[in-house]
C-alpha cells in the first residue's frame, strides 16, 4: 500500500536495526512514560533491539499463519513485563514494571519498522501481523466496533491504554481491525482487504 512506502520515506530506514534506531522508536512513546529509569530504561532498549533481530532471523516461522504470529507477540510481550522498569503514569502513580499497554505497543513498534524496512519482509505473511493499539488509532475505530472494558473508567471515559489495557482486550482488537479491514475494502472499493497493519497506518495517514 502507498502508506508503507511514506512510512519509509518518514522512517530513515536502517536495517539491521541500530540502538540508536530502537530509541527513537521508544521516543514515540516515550512521552507518555514519566521518569524512567535511566539504567532500565537501556536494558529495555536491548530486549526491544533482541525482538526485532529475533522476528527478522526467524520471520517464516513467526510469520507462518496467525496463530504462530500471536502466540510470538504474546511471548515478546511478556518477556518486557518482567524487567524492572520504575515509572510514573500520569496521575503520579509509581509503578515498577511495564505495563501490558506499554509492553504491546514497544512490540509491535518494533513489528511495524520490521515490516516497512527490513528486505525480509516482503517474503513474509503481512496479513497475520498485528495492528498495535494506541489512543489515536483506537479513537478512530471504536466507533464502528464493540467498546474495550479495560479503556473505559468507572464513569465510562477512555482511559490511557498504556497503564489499563489488559491482554484480553488486545486481542478483541485485533478482531475489530478485521472489521473495520471489511468496511474500508466495502466502503472505498479497494481492491483487497487490508491487513490489520495496514489499517493503523491508514488511519495515521488520514490524520
Amino acid at each position: 500500500m502507498p502508506l508503507k512506502a511514506t512510512y519509509i520515506s518518514q522512517a530513515r530506514p536502517v536495517w539491521p536495526l541500530t540502538m540508536e534506531r530502537v530509541a527513537r522508536i521508544y521516543n514515540t512513546i516515550g512521552r507518555a512514560i514519566h521518569k524512567p529509569n535511566a539504567s532500565q530504561k537501556a536494558d529495555l532498549l536491548k530486549m526491544l533491539l533482541a525482538i526485532g533481530y529475533d522476528l527478522d532471523a526467524n520471520f517464516l516461522a513467526i510469520t507462518a499463519n496467525q496463530g504462530c504470529f500471536a502466540a510470538w507477540v504474546m511471548r515478546q510481550i511478556a518477556s518486557l513485563q518482567p524487567l524492572p522498569f520504575c515509572l510514573t503514569d500520569s496521575a503520579g502513580n509509581a509503578l515498577s514494571r511495564l505495563p501490558f499497554g506499554a509492553a504491546q505497543k514497544f512490540v509491535n513498534l518494533i513489528v511495524k519498522d520490521w515490516w516497512a524496512v527490513s528486505p525480509h519482509a516482503t517474503a513474509a505473511r503481512s496479513a497475520v501481523l498485528h495492528g498495535m493499539l494506541d489512543q489515536i488509532v483506537y479513537t478512530a475505530t471504536s466507533r464502528y466496533c464493540a467498546v474495550l472494558p479495560s479503556l473505559l473508567n468507572r464513569k465510562g471515559v477512555c482511559r490511557s491504554y498504556v497503564y489499563h489495557l489488559t491482554a484480553a482486550d488486545y486481542v478483541t482488537y485485533q478482531g475489530h481491525l478485521d472489521i473495520v479491514a471489511n468496511r474500508l475494502s466495502a466502503g472505498l472499493h479497494l481492491p483487497r482487504t487490508p491487513h490489520r497493519i495496514e489499517i493503523e497506518q491508514l488511519l495515521w495517514g488520514w490524520i
